[in-house]
């Protein structure tokens, strides 16, 4: 089933996304991150503009999508976005 993000998934994205940063070559960040921090990125997310897109199967977040703006702030980006996705490893190539 692929859905709009939830603030309930809010756990599961943060694992998924701290495997990313295990991997070191899917995302920037170097740190694991926790879901206090991450709450006000998913707040932000939980809008038609810039969503976070899961896919789920028998209840279980196997990965995700979002959509953020590209460069915020510079008038000739306004109209571009940047589209991010995670699945979680044990999904890889399913």
């Amino acid at each position: 089933m692929i859905r709009n993000a939830r603030f309930t998934d809010l756990q599961r994205l943060v694992d998924i996304y701290n495997e990313a940063i295990a991997a070191q070559f899917e995302t920037a960040d170097t740190e694991a991150v926790n879901a206090e921090g991450r709450a006000s990125w998913l707040n932000g997310h939980l809008n038609e503009a810039y969503s976070v897109i899961v896919e789920e199967e028998n209840g279980l977040v196997r990965g995700y999508l979002s959509i953020s703006p590209y460069r915020p702030g510079r008038k000739a980006l306004q109209g571009c976005v940047e589209v991010s996705y995670y699945v979680a490893r044990n999904w890889l190539g399913q």
